[in-house]
């Protein structure tokens, strides 16, 4: 749920299924066992945002010593065509998009400040679009997941995909920046807020898929990232009035 949305693009593309769990292998082990046992597909690939993978299914849980096998497959593969893996990561991004992330946290000295905060956005409703004081920018809200208490404004029923869980604070906002050419009203930036299951920490996790090379290399679309998560900071979290501060301050 936190980490890149970098194959769900591939698969978008290219046409095979990409499904989403809650982070930790507990979670993506068991999604990985339905798509092979129910659903009778194939599972390549299995990872999450804090460096953990799997590839294949022989072992159900993460596996870096396979993982390097792997890599070391394909570095062999692609050096043997007279390739580097750089020019592969560059060929990805040319087909796939480029995805910009920006990732960090709060510290607050009051345990009770996260759910106070999340509770009070429910009670007025989530926004429709986050504005930035300081670019003047206006980013369009397309859909929230609340996984608190199991909603998705995204699904047909309201309700989320992904299992709810009363006991931690998990919101995500998908967004549309208006910069760079996304379709309709498809999002192309996700922003996640959740709590830090063992301190006082509001974490934030977010990116942004850019189709442009030379505006995702220039800096242009990390800066237009940072100021989107500056300006829902502000209005989800709003961190003077809260007396949350970043980390190093």
């Amino acid at each position: 749920t936190v980490s890149s949305k970098r194959l769900a693009s591939m698969a978008k593309k290219e046409g095979f299924v990409f499904r989403e769990a809650l982070t930790g292998f507990k979670w993506l082990s068991h999604a990985a066992l339905d798509l092979q046992d129910k659903e009778q597909k194939q599972v390549l690939l299995t990872y999450e945002e804090a460096i953990g993978f799997l590839c294949g299914t022989t072992v159900h849980d993460k596996d870096g010593v396979a993982t390097a096998a792997v890599l070391g497959q394909m570095a062999y593969s692609t050096y043997a065509a007279g390739q580097t893996l750089r020019w592969v990561l560059e060929d990805f991004h040319e087909r796939y998009g480029w995805h910009v992330n920006y990732n960090g946290y709060w510290r607050s000295t009051d345990a009770s400040t996260l759910p106070r905060l999340f509770d009070k956005l429910r009670k007025e409703g989530f926004p429709s679009t986050f504005s930035s004081h300081a670019t003047g920018r206006r980013y369009a809200v397309t859909s929230v997941r609340d996984l608190t208490v199991g909603t998705d404004t995204a699904e047909p029923s309201g309700h989320s995909v992904l299992p709810g869980d009363r006991k931690s604070e998990f919101l995500t906002f998908r967004i549309q920046s208006g910069i760079f050419g996304a379709e309709g009203d498809e999002p192309d930036t996700v922003l996640s807020l959740r709590g830090s299951g063992t301190e006082p920490k509001i974490k934030y996790y977010s990116e942004l898929r850019c189709p442009d090379g030379s505006r995702a290399v220039s800096g242009e679309a990390r800066a237009v990232l940072v100021d989107i998560v500056d300006a829902a900071t502000e209005y989800c979290l709003n961190p003077c009035d809260n007396g949350l501060v970043r980390p190093g301050t």
